[in-house]
């Protein structure tokens, strides 16, 4: 069922990209964007993702940050983050 999912990505109202990517012999692929220009340093960073699926709705994200000092952190998706029905989105 993974494979069903459409969405668009957006990073601090930017468009990031769309996908999913195509699979090739029933292996999924995943989509991953350079994100750099779009983050605000020492401000807020805000993740918004517009998803289409029919079944098994959930939403699978990873960011991998790396500091300018070398440390780096990991953000993923998870139960905490909110959603809402597509049908109360507005989209440009």
């Amino acid at each position: 069922p993974a494979s069903q999912y459409v969405y668009r990505l957006y990073l601090n109202d930017a468009f990031v990209g769309a996908g999913p990517p195509r699979g090739f012999n029933g292996v999924n692929r995943y989509n991953s964007f350079d994100v750099t220009a779009l983050l605000r340093a020492g401000e807020e960073n805000v993740i918004g993702a517009l998803n289409y699926t029919a079944q098994d709705q959930h939403f699978l994200f990873q960011m991998r940050v790396i500091y300018e000092d070398g440390d780096s952190a990991l953000v993923v998706s998870n139960s905490e983050w909110l959603a809402l029905d597509g049908d109360a989105a507005i989209v440009d």
